[in-house]
């Protein structure tokens, strides 16, 4: 058993594993082009125009290691948030001002689940990021909701996709590099 002292790099919060080589660290840079470039040109082939939705998307799932038990969550999440946007943006001109209250109502009691921790699932770190990003003046004043919620879909799916492949060959080499004698 090791009983030594931590390391000053853990003490400073740096992951335990080892660290990454130049090289491999180049060939890491150079996957996430491919996955970025790739993103965003079937995002322009699609017709999205808000890959930004994807993008943040995959930032706030990051933040749970990219666990595929909090998928679901940071999906509703973002979603919930940019409906509350969509809301902001296209009722008060069909209903009028007065529509503003329930709008902002129901944020407030979206901010007090968030505090209690209740309805983790539609109300969480993600639910409130979006919310942020979608009640912002100049994205309220240029953007395509729609064109949000599809570009959101397919980050989720393509995102989420590339990491249960990734995870899935991961498996596959480090079975097959168990199994060499």
């Amino acid at each position: 058993m090791n009983h030594s002292l931590p390391s000053a790099d853990h003490e400073r919060g740096a992951p335990s594993h080892a660290r990454i080589t130049p090289l491999k660290g180049l060939l890491v840079l150079a996957a996430v082009v491919v996955v970025v470039a790739l993103y965003l040109t079937l995002n322009y082939a699609m017709g999205l125009t808000e890959s930004w939705a994807g993008f943040i998307f995959l930032v706030c799932w990051a933040v749970s290691h990219l666990d595929h038990s909090e998928l679901a969550g940071c999906a509703v999440g973002a979603c919930a948030g940019v409906l509350v946007g969509y809301a902001l943006q296209s009722l008060p001109p069909m209903l009028g001002p007065a529509a503003l209250a329930p709008i902002l109502c129901l944020i407030l009691a979206m901010v007090y689940c968030q505090i209690m921790g209740w309805l983790k699932l539609v109300v969480n770190l993600t639910t409130m990021t979006f919310l942020t990003i979608a009640s912002m003046p100049l994205v309220q004043a240029h953007v395509s909701f729609p064109n949000v919620f599809a570009t959101l879909a397919f980050g989720v799916v393509y995102f989420a996709g590339l990491v249960a492949m990734g995870r899935w060959f991961a498996k596959r080499a480090a079975a097959k590099q168990s199994a060499v004698p």
